[in-house]
This record gives structure tokens, C-alpha cells and sequence, in this order.
């Protein structure tokens, strides 16, 4: 991702064994369901696996099969202290039903997010 040549030499590429998720009931690999009852907010680290290769193989999916109900999700890379506020506050729907909020960002979008760290109004 960062294409530095010279280091990407130094270290070939490893194989990750990833084990995707998929609903029992249809065989197709696991999707969030905007009415659950479980919301998860974040950042790439959620995107990884999830939305990336392989698909349905990330932290999201595995949490949906560990509490055995699909989740919603709003994941933004970079911004996950303000943007997915903001996203949430104009998709204020998603709140409906939900009994638990999950919100994992790294530590450093506190003050180095792509928006710093904004006041957002919830609804």
C-alpha cells in the first residue's frame, strides 16, 4: 500500500489464512442489516478483510457470527472520531432499535483524524 520498493524486497509478501462468514440460511456471504440491534462504528481496521479481500472476513462479520445477528456498520478510514458521527447523524435512522453501540478508532484520530475531533449533534 505504501510502495516502497527497496523495503518490499526485503520482505516478501506472507499469506494470511482469512475464514469468511457466511448466513447459514442462504449461503451467501455475510452482509450487515441496517435493523439490527447491534450498530458498529469505526475505521479501516474494521474495513480490512470486511470490505477488502476476501470479502465478509473482517472483525464485523466475526461479530455478527459471534452474537449470532447480523450488526449495521459505518466504517471510514481516517475519520472514524468525527466522519461516522456525521455520517450517523444524517443517517439518524440506524439508531432505530439499537440496544448496543460499538465505536473502535485508533487512538491518534482523537487529534489526527482526517477532521480532527468535531462536536456532532445526535439525534
Amino acid at each position: 500500500m505504501i510502495n516502497l520498493p527497496r523495503l518490499e524486497r526485503r520482505f516478501p509478501p506472507e499469506q494470511v489464512l482469512c475464514e469468511q462468514v457466511f448466513r447459514s440460511e442462504t449461503g451467501d456471504l455475510y452482509r450487515d442489516k441496517p435493523d439490527s440491534k447491534i450498530l458498529v462504528l469505526g475505521d479501516s481496521f474494521l474495513r480490512m478483510y470486511q470490505t477488502d479481500q476476501p470479502l465478509a472476513a473482517g472483525f464485523i462479520a466475526h461479530l455478527a457470527r459471534a452474537v449470532r445477528q447480523p450488526v449495521t456498520s459505518i466504517v471510514n478510514d481516517g475519520g472514524a472520531s468525527t466522519l461516522v458521527r456525521q455520517d450517523l447523524s444524517r443517517r439518524a435512522g440506524l439508531l432505530a432499535n439499537k440496544k448496543v453501540v460499538i465505536w473502535e478508532f485508533v487512538e491518534r484520530d482523537i487529534r489526527f483524524g482526517m477532521e480532527g475531533w468535531k462536536d456532532v449533534s445526535l439525534p
